[in-house]
């Protein structure tokens, strides 16, 4: 899948407002910060999205050969250097 570079800032730029620490599910689904985990992410709430967003779900939707429908939340992930998503039973 290709999206423009225009399309690409586009996301970047609508993620920024939003980026938090990431969170991981637990064995019972709550989703919790972890030290596994130390990277930002940004939740991009479909209400919101705006025209090339919704664009760029389309094409992910298209890509994948599924509808819009069947689609998550897009979830747009910033690692800084240093930052990690280390498999649990990976030594520190």
């Amino acid at each position: 899948m290709h999206i423009s570079e225009e399309q690409c800032l586009s996301v970047v730029l609508s993620a920024m407002r939003h980026m938090r620490p990431s969170k991981t599910a637990d064995p019972e689904g709550r989703w919790l910060r972890v030290g596994l985990r130390t990277s930002d992410e940004a939740l991009l709430d479909p209400l919101l999205e705006d025209v090339v967003l919704r664009q760029v779900q389309r094409r992910m939707a298209a890509t994948a050969g599924l509808p819009v429908s069947h689609a998550e939340q897009l979830i747009v992930l910033r690692y800084a250097a240093g930052q990690e998503y280390r498999p649990q039973n990976c030594p520190v």
